[in-house]
């Protein structure tokens, strides 16, 4: 039955058509014939239009309206999933670039309270600076004449600083350490320890000291970590810190030289 009015539709349609086109050619050469196809294109589409009704009435017809149906609900579901995913993407993308921007925010505070803490320190530490100043000033106040440097054994110095604070001392001792100092690129922190024979290390350790030496100094005298140097110069306290720890004994150096 499917098949038979859909044939009759193919029929009917063509019929319509072609009576259409007589209704033009004859209307002119003779009115009757072409009021009668016209007529006959008409009941052409009254019947085309009852046998596409008839089609959709049938099984096979009915089947294929519900499968043009789920189509047409399948393409819906699928905008709408596509809408659904696009939307958590812009969503996923928004809160990522939230994310960066806090992130940025939280490196830009960082960045500005470790910017405070070191300008904390070096105010915590201009003490320090303005004693090491008051050295340099004494020594050029003399003139030409040249400080007597105090030859004081470095396990002594190490261990009673104070005794010896902005005192001129010289002294001796093995380079295990050296650093650029973080707040000032043209001096270096040198540190050096007793020499001790009775050891395996030939060091005496926990009786050294952070030295405190120029960039000119340490190129001309080319002082190396394991080299066994002297040094004269003041002897300070409680003035350096060095990775972190505040060092008891310092020496303001101001003249070196390996052994």
């Amino acid at each position: 039955m499917y098949a038979f009015l859909g044939l009759v539709c193919l029929i009917t349609f063509i019929s319509s058509i072609v009576f259409v086109i007589l209704y033009f050619i004859n209307r002119k050469k003779n009115r009757s014939k072409a009021k009668m196809r016209i007529l006959y294109a008409g009941l052409s589409v009254i019947i085309l239009l009852l046998s596409g009704w008839g089609i959709n009435q049938t099984p096979e017809g009915k089947q294929e309206i519900r499968e043009e149906a789920k189509q047409e609900t399948d393409e819906s579901s699928a905008k709408k999933a596509s809408s659904i995913k696009k939307e958590s993407l812009k969503k996923a993308e928004s809160a990522k670039n939230d994310s960066i921007k806090k992130q940025k925010q939280a490196s830009s505070l960082k960045a500005s309270s470790l910017a405070a803490k070191k300008s904390s320190s070096k105010a915590a530490q201009s003490p320090t600076k303005k004693v090491k100043k008051s050295h340099n000033n004494e020594s050029s106040s003399k003139g030409s004449t040249t400080p007597k440097y105090k030859h004081v054994d470095l396990a002594s110095f190490a261990e009673d600083p104070l005794k010896y604070d902005e005192k001129f001392i010289s002294t001796t001792g093995k380079v295990i350490y050296i650093q650029k100092n973080p707040d000032d690129k043209n001096m270096y922190y040198v540190v050096i320890v007793p020499t001790d024979k009775y050891t395996t290390s030939g060091i005496s350790d926990g009786h050294g000291t952070v030295t405190e030496i120029s960039i000119d100094i340490m190129k001309e005298a080319s002082i190396h970590e394991g080299d066994t140097i002297t040094v004269k110069g003041s002897g300070l306290t409680d003035t350096v810190t060095l990775n972190g720890k505040k060092l008891k004994s310092d020496i303001i150096v101001d003249y070196a030289k390996v052994n």
